[in-house]
């Protein structure tokens, strides 16, 4: 399975929820090599390290994401992908206007994992403090684990 996630300058949220996603899967004893985990960014240029703050707030949690680069999002992406998560509405709408291919398979984060509330955004932590970015990175594990739940059948 090829799983995208996409945000808007892909140095914060969906760097994390790569690492986070990876990390949730290994916690499962999932085989992660069944699964091509990505990240891009809608309004990014290619090559620009993870923000700081994502990179500290991970490694807490046990992940490093030091190495990530940014990817500007692509119709080919898109189209190669098999499932897609958003970090926000406006997010799977501008992924859903690329391609004709992405509406079936695209979904905000918290829309794939059910959530039940009408807030299907994860808040952009860009340029906040430290904290933000440790509330965004719960709000995305929280999302995910209910998402591997659901790809696991737990």
């Amino acid at each position: 399975m090829k799983l995208l996630f996409v945000c808007t300058g892909n140095t914060c949220r969906s760097p994390m929820a790569v690492g986070l996603f990876l990390k949730t899967m290994r916690l499962k004893g999932m085989k992660i090599d069944a699964f091509s985990v990505a990240s891009a960014g809608l309004m990014t240029i290619d090559g620009l390290e993870a923000s700081e703050f994502a990179v500290e707030v991970l490694n807490d949690k046990g992940v490093d994401i030091s190495g990530h680069r940014s990817k500007r999002l692509t119709v080919e992406m898109v189209e190669e992908a098999d499932l897609i998560l958003t970090m926000t509405l406006a997010h799977k709408i501008a992924v859903i206007q690329m391609s004709g291919f992405a509406n079936p398979k695209t979904f905000t984060l918290k829309e794939y994992a059910n959530y039940e509330d009408n807030n299907t955004d994860i808040a952009d932590p860009f340029g906040m403090d430290m904290d933000a970015y440790r509330q965004c990175a719960e709000e995305i594990l929280a999302a995910l684990e209910l998402i591997v739940n659901k790809i696991t059948g737990e």
